[in-house]
C-alpha cells in the first residue's frame, strides 16, 4: 500500500527525497533509468511513482504515458519532476497525460511529503525534520558542488574542440541540470537560479535552437562558479516563498458546472468542448460536494434571475470557502450588487448571459496563457543576496525571473528579456533607481511596463516625485514573500490584460499584424547588435476557402485556432507568432538559421496535417504551406518579409502542404 517507486539520474536532488520518504515509513525503491524501472513498475504496481522528466533508457513523459494508459496500474499515483526550462510546457503535456502533481526542483521536502501523504496515505512512524535530513546531506553536497563546478570548468574547456563538443555539452547539461535541480535545497539558491540559465542556455544549443557563443557560454559558467563560493543562509525552500511551491497539475482540465438550468449546461458543455476540458456538471448540491472533493481547475457558478435564489446560492457558497478552486459566475445584467457579492465570494470573472462563446473562449485563452508563459520580472538590486532571494521566492511561485546588480546593464538586458515587470530598489550607489526608471520612461519600447520600487523612502513628496516619473508602485522594505508574490502577480495579469486588448488577435490571443511586425524589427535590431542569425517564416493555411465554403466560418475559426494550439505548443517562448492577416501567421525565429528553421517548421507541419478536424457531420483534415526567409545585415523589415512571401509562393507552387527556403533564384510573385 505504501511502497513508492523514485526514478531520477541526479542523485543530489533523489537523497533527500528518498531519506524524507524513508523516514516516514514509506518502502522506497530508486531507478536511475527509466526503461529499467518501468518493467518494475508494471511487475510490482506500487502505490506511488515519483518521476524525474529527463532520463536515460525512457523520457519521463514516455513513463507517464504507459503507466497512465495500462488498464493494471489504473490505482499508480504518479508525480512528475523536472529542474529544465521546458517546465511549463512539460506541466502542461504531463496534466494531458494525467499526472497527479507537478513539483519544480529544487523541491521544498515539507510539500512534498505532505501531498505524498494526501494521494497514498499516511504511516504511522515518528516523523524526521526535512533540516535534518538537509544537515545530514550537507557535506556529501558540498563535495558533490566542488566536483560539479570542476566539470563544469574542464567542459567549458573542451567545448570549442570539434571533436570533443558534443560530449562537452552533455556534461555541461547534466551538471547544470543537476546544480539546478538540487543547489537550493542545500542553502545554494543562487547556484540554482545561475544553473537554470546556464542549463537553458545548452539545452538550445543541443536543440540547434541557437548558435555556440563561447563568450557567453563562459560568462554563464563563471557565474555558476562565482555565486557557488558563498553559501546562502535560507532555510527549506518552502518556508520563504509566498505560495508553495507544488502545484497539483489540472490532470484532467476539470470545469465544474454548478446550475440548476440544465439547458445552459449543455450550451457551456459545447463551447468549451473544444479546449479539451472535462465538463463536470452539477446540478445539486451533493454532486457539487463530490466534484469539488475531486478538485477542479475552475469553478462555474449560474446564479439565478430571482434575487432571493440568488442570494441563496451564495449562502451556500459562503459554507464552501475551504475549497480554493478558482471561481467564475454567470449572470444576466448583473447589478453592482451582484457583482459586489460575487467579489466578496472569490469570483475571478463575471461572464454574461446568454453566454457568449467568444467572451467564454477568449477567459479560457488568457488563462491558458497565464499557465503556458510564466509572467517575466527583471529584478534590478545591487545587492546580490537580496536580488538572488527575491528571483528565487518569484521563481518558486510560477514566474520566470531574473536580476541585474549593476543598473547601467538595463537597457542591453531589456532587449533580449522583454519583462512584463521590473522591480528597481530605490538606493543603489552608483545610478539610482529613480535615474534609471527616467531613461527606462525615455524608451518608447519601455513605456507600458509597470515598474515597482523596492524601498525604505517613506517621504510622500519623493514617492509623488517617483510616480510623476512613471513609476507604478512602492514596495515597502522588508517586505514578506507571500506579500511580494501576490503584488507581483496582480501586477503582471493587469498589465498583460491592458496590453493583450492592444497587441493581440482578437480570434486567436496571438499578437496582431502590428505587435508582430514590432517584434520582428526589435529581434533584427538585436541580430545587428548580437551578430546572430534570425529566421523569419509566412505560412498559410491551404485550400482555406474550400474549408469555410464546404464546413462554414465557425469551422474555419476553430482550424485557424487548432493551427495557433499546434504552433504555440512548439515554438520556443522566445519566438515570435503573430496572425499576419485572414489565414496567413508570421513567425520568428531567433538566434536560427534557415536550414533549422525548415526542420523544426516542417515537423510542426507534419503533425499539423495529421490532426484530425472536425465539422457537424464530417472529419477532415487541413494542412498549410509555408516561406522562410534567413536576416542578414543588408535586410530591413520590409526586405525579409517579402522574400518569405516569396517563398511562400514557391511553396505553393510545388504542390502546397510544404515549406521552401527562400532562393533568389527562383523568383516568384506573392500571390
Amino acid at each position: 500500500m505504501h511502497q513508492i517507486v523514485l526514478i531520477d539520474d541526479d542523485p543530489m536532488a533523489t537523497k533527500p527525497l528518498a531519506k524524507a520518504l524513508l523516514g516516514r515509513g514509506y518502502h522506497v525503491t530508486l531507478f536511475d533509468n527509466g526503461k529499467t524501472a518501468l518493467e518494475y513498475i508494471k511487475h510490482e504496481k506500487p502505490a506511488l511513482v515519483v518521476c524525474d522528466m529527463l532520463l536515460p533508457g525512457l523520457h519521463g513523459l514516455d513513463l507517464l504515458r504507459q503507466i497512465k494508459t495500462a488498464p493494471t496500474m489504473k490505482e499508480t499515483k504518479v508525480i512528475m519532476i523536472t529542474a529544465v526550462y521546458k517546465s511549463h510546457r512539460y506541466r502542461s503535456e504531463a496534466q494531458e497525460m494525467g499526472a497527479d502533481a507537478f513539483f519544480l526542483k529544487p523541491i521544498g521536502l515539507e510539500n512534498f511529503v505532505q501531498t505524498v501523504v494526501e494521494m497514498i496515505g499516511e504511516v504511522d512512524t515518528e516523523k524526521i525534520s526535512s533540516d535534518s535530513i538537509i544537515s545530514e546531506l550537507q557535506e556529501e553536497f558540498e563535495a558533490y558542488l566542488q566536483n560539479a563546478l570542476a566539470e563544469l570548468q574542464e567542459s567549458l574547456r573542451q567545448v570549442g574542440k570539434p571533436v570533443k563538443k558534443k560530449l562537452a555539452l552533455e556534461n555541461l547539461c547534466y551538471y547544470a541540470h543537476s546544480l539546478a535541480g538540487s543547489a537550493g535545497n542545500f542553502h545554494y539558491n543562487a547556484v540554482t537560479q545561475h544553473a537554470r540559465i546556464l542549463d537553458h542556455y545548452v539545452q538550445e544549443l543541443q536543440e540547434g535552437g541557437r548558435e555556440l557563443e563561447v563568450d557567453h557560454l563562459t560568462a554563464l559558467v563563471k557565474k555558476v562558479v562565482e555565486v557557488a563560493a558563498e553559501r546562502d543562509p535560507i532555510s527549506d525552500p518552502e518556508t520563504e516563498a509566498g505560495e508553495p511551491d507544488v502545484e497539483p497539475v489540472r490532470s484532467s482540465n476539470r470545469v465544474i458546472f454548478w446550475s440548476t438550468n440544465r439547458n445552459l449546461g449543455e450550451r457551456f458543455a459545447e463551447i468549451v468542448a473544444p479546449f479539451h476540458w472535462v465538463f463536470v456538471p452539477c446540478f445539486d448540491h451533493q454532486e457539487l460536494q463530490d466534484a469539488l472533493d475531486q478538485g477542479a481547475e475552475y469553478w462555474v457558478i449560474d446564479l439565478p434571475d430571482n434575487p432571493i435564489e440568488c442570494k441563496k446560492i451564495f449562502a451556500h457558497i459562503r459554507k464552501l470557502d475551504h475549497y480554493t478552486v478558482p471561481r467564475l459566475f454567470l449572470a444576466r445584467d448583473p447589478s453592482f450588487d451582484t457583482a459586489l457579492e460575487s467579489i466578496r465570494h472569490k469570483s475571478i470573472a463575471m461572464l454574461a448571459k446568454p453566454l457568449s462563446a467568444q467572451a467564454i473562449t477568449d477567459f479560457f485563452d488568457r488563462e491558458a496563457a497565464w499557465h503556458r508563459e510564466p509572467g517575466k520580472v527583471l529584478i534590478i538590486d545591487d545587492d546580490p543576496r537580496l536580488a538572488s532571494h527575491y528571483s528565487r521566492v518569484l521563481a518558486e511561485a510560477g514566474l520566470f525571473p531574473s536580476y541585474l546588480t549593476q543598473p547601467e546593464q538595463a537597457m542591453d538586458f531589456l532587449a533580449d528579456f522583454q519583462p512584463d515587470l521590473i522591480l528597481i530598489d530605490w538606493y543603489m550607489p552608483e545610478i539610482s533607481g529613480l535615474e534609471l526608471a527616467r531613461i527606462l520612461r525615455q524608451s518608447k519600447s519601455y513605456l507600458g511596463i509597470p515598474i515597482v520600487f523596492l524601498t525604505v523612502e517613506q517621504n510622500p513628496e519623493q514617492q509623488l516625485h517617483a510616480l510623476d516619473e512613471g513609476v507604478d508602485a512602492f514596495l515597502n522594505k522588508p517586505i514578506t514573500d507571500a506579500a511580494l508574490v501576490r503584488h507581483v502577480k496582480g501586477r503582471i495579469r493587469r498589465f498583460r490584460e491592458i496590453r493583450s486588448g492592444i497587441v493581440n488577435d482578437g480570434l486567436t490571443g496571438i499578437l496582431n499584424h502590428a505587435a508582430g511586425l514590432d517584434r520582428v524589427r526589435s529581434e533584427i535590431s538585436r541580430a545587428q547588435r548580437n551578430k546572430s542569425a534570425f529566421s523569419l517564416a509566412l505560412i498559410d493555411l491551404d485550400h482555406f476557402k474550400q474549408v469555410n465554403d464546404t464546413h462554414g466560418h465557425l469551422i474555419g475559426d476553430k482550424v485557424i485556432k487548432s493551427l495557433c494550439h499546434s504552433l504555440r505548443n512548439r515554438l520556443r517562448r522566445s519566438d515570435i507568432l503573430a496572425r499576419y492577416g485572414g489565414e496567413e501567421f508570421l513567425i520568428g525565429l531567433p538566434e536560427t538559421d534557415g536550414e533549422t528553421a525548415l526542420h523544426v517548421l516542417d515537423r510542426i507541419r507534419e503533425e499539423f496535417s495529421q490532426i484530425m478536424q472536425f465539422s457537424e457531420d464530417q472529419i477532415f483534415q487541413a494542412s498549410f504551406s509555408g516561406g522562410i526567409a534567413s536576416w542578414h545585415a543588408d535586410l530591413d523589415d520590409a526586405q525579409l518579409i517579402n522574400q518569405a512571401d516569396r517563398a511562400l509562393y514557391q511553396a505553393k507552387q510545388a504542390g502546397r502542404n510544404c515549406f521552401r527556403n527562400f532562393a533568389p533564384s527562383e523568383g516568384g510573385a506573392s500571390d
